[in-house]
């Protein structure tokens, strides 16, 4: 009697358990940061954002793509390389960055994460499966570590109004 009732607990947990996989391969996962920024304006802030990203990824594409100053919304594509702990080898990325200034805060927001092959040059977002896969979560936290390291140097670029002596994080030149 026991028997059955073991293979049916059994089958449910395996069936169960691929549909939850299936569901979490799907979903895009993004990196967000929010910082309060106190006596700051709206428009100071909206400026060294946009001061800050052409200064600090030397790619001519990580200009930014949009902007929009009366609703302090800035979204650019940009590169840089992770490297997972444990790994030997780094990993170039490119990735949306969405910058969202409101009244003493920005949102920071990285999202549509993808590989860079080779010199390939950087191209419209695209649909890269892999950061969807468990096997990814490494390079999603390699990638987390270093946006926290990208929203550290912003924020302090906005309240100093200088780029930090030694940056954490290494933009890809030229990609």
């Amino acid at each position: 009697m026991n028997n059955p009732l073991i293979m049916l607990l059994s089958s449910a947990c395996i069936l169960f358990s691929g549909c939850m996989s299936q569901q979490s391969a799907t979903k895009e996962t993004t990196h967000e940061f929010i910082e309060e920024l106190p006596n700051h304006p709206k428009t100071e802030v909206f400026d060294k954002v946009v001061k800050w990203i052409g200064a600090s990824f030397k790619s001519s594409k990580a200009v930014s793509e949009y902007q929009d100053r009366e609703v302090g919304s800035i979204v650019s594509y940009v590169n840089t390389e992770i490297k997972p702990a444990g790994t030997w080898v780094s990993m170039p990325i490119g990735f949306t960055m969405n910058v969202d200034v409101r009244n003493d805060k920005i949102r920071v927001r990285f999202t549509e994460l993808r590989r860079l092959y080779g010199s390939k040059k950087f191209q419209e977002p695209l649909n890269d499966e892999f950061f969807k896969t468990r096997t990814a979560l490494a390079y999603h936290q390699a990638a987390h570590q270093k946006f926290s390291a990208i929203v550290q140097s912003l924020t302090y670029f906005i309240e100093q109004g200088k780029v930090a002596a030694a940056d954490i994080y290494t933009p890809l030149s030229n990609r």
